[in-house]
Formats: C-alpha cells, structure tokens, sequence
C-alpha cells in the first residue's frame, strides 16, 4: 500500500466502516494475523462499498453513477492501479474483478421488480458466482454454495432499504396478498412474509465455507428473524455475546485470507 500517512488514516476509516456493517467483524483481531485480518477487513469493506452503491434507494441516477465508479474501480484492480485505498490492499490480477464489474454494472441497471423468487434468484447469480469466486480464493474455501449466501444476502439489504429491483420483492407474493408494490408503506405484512421466507432460506453453515460467508449468514439470520415477527429494530448482538458467535462461525471454516498467486502461462 502507498500514500503515506493519509492514505493509512483514510483506509483505517474505511475498515472501521467495514465493522460498522458487521459488528462481528470487530472481532477479527482476536482470531487472525495482522495480515489476514486487514486482507479480510478491506474485502468486507470493498464488497460492502458496492453494495451499498448498488442498493441506493434514494434515485436511480444516482445509483447508476455510483455503481459505475465502482465498476471502474473493480476494473483497475488487476493492473494493479486503484484510486481507493481499499482497492490498493486487495489490488492483483488474480482475481476475477473484470467479472465483478460487469455483473454490478448489470444489475445497477435493472430496475424491475422480479416476477418470482426464482426469477429474483437468476437475476442476483451472476454477481453472486463472481463475488464468491473472489471470496474463496481469498479465504480457501471450496464451498460449492456460497454463492447462494450472497443471493440471500443481498435480497436482506434489499428488503431492509426498501429498495426495488430484482433483489427487492418478488411481484408473486405481492400477488399472493393481494397488494401491489405501489401499497408498500400500507402493506406490512408483505415484508414480514418475505422476511420469513429469506430467513427459513439460510442454510446451516457448510464446513470449509469462508469466514466472511458465515458471518453475513449470521448477521442475516438476526436481521431476517426480528423483520418476521415484526420488529424494525435489530441491534447487533451484544458484546458479551460476539466471542462465542465470532468463534461459531470460525469453526471449520476457511480462514487463510491471503492474495492467490497470479497464473503464469
């Protein structure tokens, strides 16, 4: 990393944002190396920074804006010359950040509500597959369904932003109460439904899945729980509560967080 004492206050910043999405991450320092820690934050912190320009609810134009910045950003991660100070920690050509860009690209520009579950599914699967191909190269993991983990991950925010698209709710279940998504400020019990639903979705955690993977799991499951039975408010976990919940998560999981090697032809 370069850029001297700015460009270090600014990603410190930036990690404590990362923490700030995921209070479980604060917990990082007791179970990783200073270098796999840092790896893990600036992921977590760069895949939250997209996600949050992706699922800004305030005006599309400004959601195209962001998430092509961020698509640019991802783009110049293999040559080794981001503007972010995120990017610079995880910078390599190793990676499938090409795959990434485009797939944030795609999506920021659906707009459309998805028709079913399923079709919101196939809608969100080429940036989960790219995300979580990213993630378990950074973390080890061969986990076969991780990218489903994003898919449910991203239709939470969705629903906890209230924003539409092919993450937000499908157009069947607000069929199925009769309502349309024009009645959403009047029709609480859509979201409890859909709530329920995405939470009854998360799997048990799968032995040799990524750290990452399972603490989002985990903060899912919390969120998805209290939005079901009607409760807006979802506070992290307390303190006192985190180490155990930190170390579930870390158990059998893959924890290396390292940058993969280039291939060389």
């Amino acid at each position: 990393m370069s850029g001297g004492a700015g460009a270090d206050e600014a990603l410190h910043s930036l990690l404590a944002g990362a923490e700030a999405r995921l209070p479980l991450l604060t917990l990082a320092p007791a179970f990783l190396p200073a270098p796999e820690r840092l790896l893990l934050l600036a992921w977590a912190g760069l895949l939250g920074e997209c996600e949050s320009a992706l699922f800004e609810s305030s005006d599309p134009r400004v959601r195209a804006l962001r998430c092509g910045w961020w698509a640019e950003e991802l783009a110049a991660l293999p040559a080794g010359q981001p503007r972010h100070p995120l990017g610079r920690v995880l910078a390599t050509p190793a990676l499938p950040w090409a795959a990434f860009a485009q797939a944030l690209l795609e999506l920021a520009e659906d707009d459309a509500p998805a028709a079913s579950a399923a079709a919101a599914e196939a809608a969100l699967r080429p940036l989960a597959s790219a995300v979580a191909r990213i993630d378990a190269a950074l973390a080890g993991s061969t986990d076969p369904g991780a990218a489903d983990r994003f898919v449910l991950h991203w239709q939470g925010l969705a629903l906890g932003r209230g924003t539409a698209g092919a993450a937000g709710v499908p157009l069947a279940l607000w069929a199925r109460h009769g309502r349309r998504p024009a009645d959403a400020a009047t029709a609480p019990g859509v979201y409890r439904d859909w709530a329920g639903q995405l939470r009854a979705r998360i799997a048990p955690p799968r032995r040799g899945e990524s750290l990452l993977a399972r603490l989002l799991a985990e903060d899912d499951r919390r969120r998805l729980a209290a939005w079901a039975a009607g409760r807006p408010a979802h506070p992290p976990p307390p303190r006192w509560r985190r180490p155990f919940a930190f170390w579930r998560c870390a158990r059998d999981a893959a924890l290396h967080y390292r940058i993969p090697p280039a291939a060389t032809t």
